[in-house]
């Protein structure tokens, strides 16, 4: 994951990108990705938009923290939708609002039971791991 352009050597760019802060990690990981810019540009203020959440919590202003980061991918097969959801894992996490990059991807078969009752107890685990993670539930209109 350092050795971005696997060139073998790091560059000072890919160790400032690796080891400092999340701003620099992002902006190198978009770099990386050719198209999607609005896409791109919504990650971009996101991370803005926490990162001044939390300069405001620190200057003693009431931010509300009971709300949930849900996102949604939308596309055909192919454009990228589980390379951002794990971009989306790693940056939560760099970004100390998750305590794990782990994504956890989730079919219709690993959600929906057989029998009654099962889809409660499947859907529930699935969580129950997933926790301080991030759940990807891939080809979500199957369900």
């Amino acid at each position: 994951d350092i050795d971005t352009d696997r060139s073998c050597s790091i560059e000072r760019s890919e160790f400032d990108a690796y080891f400092g802060d999340a701003e620099t990690w992002l902006e190198t990981k978009l770099k990386g990705i050719i198209g999607l810019e609005g896409l791109k540009e919504q990650i971009v203020n996101f991370y803005w938009s926490v990162k001044l959440d939390r300069l405001r919590r620190k200057a003693g202003t009431y931010v509300n923290q009971d709300e949930a980061v849900v996102l949604m991918f939308k596309g055909a097969p192919g454009v990228g939708k589980t390379t951002f959801a794990r971009l989306i894992a790693q940056l939560l996490f760099k970004i100390g609002i998750i305590p794990s990059d782990a994504l956890f991807e989730a079919q219709r078969d690993n959600l929906v039971g057989s029998h009654i009752g099962e889809t409660e107890k499947k859907t529930e685990e699935l969580i129950a791991r997933a926790h301080g993670g991030v759940l990807f539930v891939d080809e979500a209109y199957r369900l």
